[in-house]
């Protein structure tokens, strides 16, 4: 089926369109195995006509594809797609995944849940949030297990579909010389905040510069010295805090310090991702932080919010699933080798409140799929000092990932 040319399946009428029997009568080729997801998609190109409004163009390229949204810029506050978008981005059949233990396919769970929610939601006035991300999702080809649509997989083909992702997704712990300096500032902090804040500051003048204890005890110093005296980071006196003081004020400290040496910058605040930018200037997806590597190519967003409601969650999840599947799909693009396609992740974090969680996504079978990593509490005053070691170790994790990314560009550039 040619990319410019509109499936004869959709000549018929609109109410009788189903996903299933489209695949059945359209002949696509099969994907290959995992490694041909990351061959191929790095050879997407982005077509140059402009687009008005969404639209959507399933690129194939020998044995695989690569989807692109507005030929690439991404519209993230678009109208939900119409259910003839929605069934042209149900990928074939991959190897793997094409039948899990439970003896069912990835593509036809997914095509039959997407199928039902577009019928059932075609009249409806209203949509809530989990319909509206999980059909912007399914237009983007995005499997989000760390959210609503889990659901539609058994435990036992979760565990199947995450097997390849358990070792990224762990997170390493930290040398033991940080441990033990963190142990006993932790110790130290309720008999005297001030010493500990002396024993920090102490530590990293006497270690060598951007070593990993050099960073961590200049984190646990700027911590002590916001709240040694029973303040609140986010006390704002008579005001609520608000999102920039959660990245300001309960954040920014933690990534300035751990990115010290690393080749990888980062821009706070309201810019856009040039690789997801709408088509329409007016209505751009604003990026609360960036990282770009040190050529400039954009490595990971994260996404903030005032508070942990479950709308804002999900409509952010999804917004931030979609902007870092751009991101990963403008990474493939470049002039990678078959490993270094395959190294190229994208870990990023969703943080409501100064509740947070680490995620990657990835182009796997087929599909981009977010798989939910471990979860972390930002802490805002003195007794929450326990909560910054595992808030250090997955920043850490995540910024470092960035740096691996950040050197393979790197090297292209230079060779």
């Amino acid at each position: 089926m040619s990319v410019n040319q509109i499936h004869e399946y959709f000549n018929r009428e609109p109410e009788n369109w189903n996903i299933l029997t489209f695949l059945e009568e359209c002949k696509l080729a099969l994907f290959k195995q995992k490694g041909t997801d990351y061959a191929n998609a790095r050879k997407w190109k982005k077509e140059a006509k402009p687009v008005n409004g969404p639209s959507v163009h399933f690129h194939k390229i020998t044995g695989s594809s690569v989807i692109t949204i507005n030929n690439g810029l991404l519209d993230v506050e678009e109208e939900i797609p119409p259910l003839k978008n929605i069934v042209k981005c149900v990928p074939p059949t991959s190897e793997k995944w094409a039948q899990l233990p439970s003896g069912q396919g990835v593509k036809d769970i997914f095509s039959k849940n997407v199928s039902q929610l577009a019928k059932s939601t075609k009249d409806k006035e209203t949509l809530t949030a989990i319909e509206k991300a999980t059909l912007r999702y399914s237009v983007s080809r995005i499997i989000d297990l760390s959210a609503h649509m889990q659901d539609w997989f058994s435990d036992e083909e979760l565990e199947f579909m995450k097997e390849d992702y358990k070792t990224i997704l762990k997170v390493p712990d930290l040398e033991e010389e940080v441990n033990i300096f963190i142990t006993e500032v932790e110790k130290m902090v309720w008999n005297d905040p001030n010493k500990a804040y002396k024993f920090c500051m102490e530590r990293q003048i006497n270690s060598e510069v951007n070593t990993c204890i050099y960073k961590i005890s200049k984190i646990y110093g700027d911590f002590l010295y916001e709240v040694k005296d029973g303040t609140d980071m986010l006390d704002s006196g008579d005001e609520t805090h608000t999102e920039v003081d959660i990245i300001v004020k309960a954040t920014s400290y933690i990534v300035k310090a751990l990115i010290k040496g690393l080749k990888i910058y980062y821009k706070w605040g309201e810019s856009f991702c040039p690789l997801s930018r709408s088509a329409n200037f007016e209505r751009v997806p604003m990026c609360d932080v960036r990282f770009l590597s040190s050529s400039s190519v954009d490595l990971g967003e994260w996404e903030f919010a005032v508070h942990a409601s479950a709308t804002k969650s999900i409509g952010d999840r999804c917004r931030s699933a979609r902007v870092n599947q751009s991101i990963l799909n403008g990474i493939l693009n470049l002039n990678l080798t078959d490993n270094q396609a395959k190294i190229a992740k994208v870990p990023f974090l969703q943080i409501a409140g100064t509740y947070g969680q680490m995620l990657l996504e990835d182009l796997v079978n087929g599909f981009y799929c977010v798989f939910p990593g471990a979860s972390f509490e930002l802490p805002t005053k003195l007794s929450q000092i326990h909560k910054l070691r595992q808030t250090v170790k997955i920043f850490k994790y995540v910024l470092e990932t960035y740096d691996e990314t950040s050197k393979i560009l790197d090297e292209l550039d230079h060779g």
